[in-house]
């Protein structure tokens, strides 16, 4: 698990949730129902890094739920996060993904 103590005052847990109708397998770190970064069952990994504030772009916005467990659930490759990503025009301002 990411060493997020150092930042964060979190208590950060692992979340493992079996694949089923229409979701893929995954696991994912985080806490309080923000996935951090993670893995599914068909191996897409995501996760994030603090990067200093940027603007989102116009006609985009901030992730609303658990985008990291909504792309390891639907997501099978890192071209199909993309556009998963492009699709719910979700920018973050002091974070990037990072997708592999």
């Amino acid at each position: 698990m990411n060493d997020e103590d150092y930042f964060y005052d979190v208590k950060p847990y692992i979340q493992i949730k079996p694949s089923s109708k229409g979701e893929l397998g995954r696991i994912w770190y985080g806490w309080k129902n923000f996935g951090q970064g993670g893995v599914n069952e068909k191996g897409l990994v995501i996760d994030g890094a603090v990067t200093p504030e940027q603007k989102i772009p116009n006609g985009y916005s901030s992730p609303k739920g658990n985008i990291t467990d909504e792309i390891l659930a639907k997501c099978q490759t890192v071209d199909e996060a993309v556009q998963y990503l492009e699709e719910k025009k979700s920018g973050i301002k002091k974070c990037s993904y990072h997708i592999g």
